[in-house]
């Protein structure tokens, strides 16, 4: 009788799939030029956050009561966004808001300078996540525009959070040092966190579920949070970087860390669709032969999920049966046979079971277990229809093996047996 051996340690478990999934993020992070990606969003983030910040102390200054409470959260907001140039950039934003008379035009111009912006970032977690349907353009155009929007209510978001906080730590007792860090740095991190997920939640193309949606939100953070003062030590241990800019310099570093900015975010989404599909990331390496070997405690604990072990003479389908899942053999063979007849046997490697599943008709042969504790991995529809849409060079290898085994089944049930075969020299070889 068919089992499923379940792994001992289920903590190595979680750092083989951990290692899995990081290793495949990594791979798509290349395969989809995630980092020219990542460029591309620093031009346009550049040039979209200046706008962005611009509307916001606009609002600040205009529209809200406590105007210098707004203010300085915004100042404090660019300094996060822009180390070491955040102030002085939100203070040159200030004097312009006040100085020029705004217009519903203009306004409206510098919203729509967002979209840019907005739609760079839907087509890269279009690429990262691979939808099954294409989006509409008269669609897309509208989610480039809640795009923008979105934008604009997080980083509104983001103030509000900060005047929250300024105003719940000046209530603290004096002499607390400890609790207020600890205060910030919890605040920063929990509102950081839940602004990603919100932003994350507009942008991705398919639905996630909450796991998978604060995961991703809570590693972005993480990775931003890490980013942020390293950034600011190399600053400060190569004073002279970017000194062939000359007084661009600050642009350069502005731009600089906005990359950085958006390459997090981008690995950070191919670590969350590499979380959706590490079903199909694991069972992918065993069509192109580069699975892990042997018995090994990181191999059992990945592949339990889908192992099935089975005795020598096991059945492990009938003719006729309906076809729903479709199996690769670990070790042992496997024997095809119809009709009392072998059509074939399938060693270590091989593959079997593709035809019912991939046309939903029943199984038009017999499969076999013929070796003691032979193992097989069961693969279902819905996986291998994923592996194929994610890992296009998969078809190539299914193609050729259904070629080659089509091939010697037709030479088998073609050729005359060899007894009905006249005898002597003459009889064909």
């Amino acid at each position: 009788m068919s089992s499923a051996k379940q792994p001992r340690f289920s903590f190595r478990r979680g750092l083989a799939l951990t290692a899995l999934i990081f290793r495949e993020s990594w791979r798509s992070l290349n395969r989809n030029h995630s980092l020219e990606t990542a460029a591309t969003l620093a031009y346009y983030g550049f040039f979209a956050l200046i706008p962005l910040l611009l509307l916001l102390v606009f609002a600040a200054s205009r529209f809200v009561v406590a105007s210098n409470v707004a203010l300085a959260a915004i100042e404090s907001l660019g300094a996060q966004l822009f180390p070491e140039f955040g102030e002085i950039l939100v203070r040159e934003l200030r004097t312009l808001s006040q100085q020029r008379a705004w217009t519903a035009v203009s306004l409206l111009l510098l919203f729509w300078s967002l979209t840019p912006l907005a739609a760079t970032v839907r087509a890269a977690f279009c690429r990262t996540f691979a939808p099954a349907r294409p989006i509409p353009l008269w669609r897309a155009k509208l989610r480039d525009v809640g795009g923008a929007l979105t934008l604009l209510g997080l980083f509104t978001l983001v103030i509000a959070g900060k005047i929250i906080y300024g105003a719940v730590a000046h209530r603290l007792p004096r002499g607390l040092p400890l609790a207020v860090e600890l205060l910030h740095f919890g605040g920063s991190f929990a509102l950081t966190t839940l602004g990603l997920a919100l932003f994350f939640a507009v942008f991705v193309p398919v639905r996630l579920s909450w796991r998978e949606l604060f995961g991703g939100a809570a590693t972005a953070a993480v990775l931003l949070f890490a980013l942020r003062p390293a950034f600011g030590a190399f600053l400060r241990f190569n004073p002279n970087y970017g000194y062939a800019f000359g007084s661009l310099k600050a642009v350069f570093l502005v731009c600089m860390w906005v990359y950085l900015f958006f390459a997090v975010l981008l690995l950070s989404a191919e670590i969350m669709a590499n979380v959706r599909r590490r079903d199909t990331a694991f069972l992918r390496l065993f069509f192109e032969g580069l699975a892990p070997a042997g018995r090994g405690r990181a191999r059992a604990a990945l592949a339990h999920k889908f192992e099935r072990v089975y005795e020598s003479g096991e059945r492990i389908f009938s003719e006729g049966e309906f076809g729903g899942v479709m199996y690769i053999v670990q070790a042992g063979r496997v024997r095809l046979i119809r009709g009392g007849r072998e059509l074939h046997t399938i060693e270590a490697g091989g593959f079997f079971g593709e035809m019912s599943m991939l046309i939903e008709t029943p199984r038009t042969a017999d499969a076999v277990a013929a070796a003691p504790a032979t193992r097989v991995l069961e693969i279902s529809r819905e996986n291998f229809e994923t592996i194929l849409q994610e890992y296009p060079r998969v078809a190539v290898t299914l193609l050729k093996e259904l070629a080659a085994r089509l091939k010697a089944t037709d030479e088998k049930l073609v050729r005359p047996p060899t007894a009905a075969l006249p005898p002597g020299p003459s009889a064909p070889t």
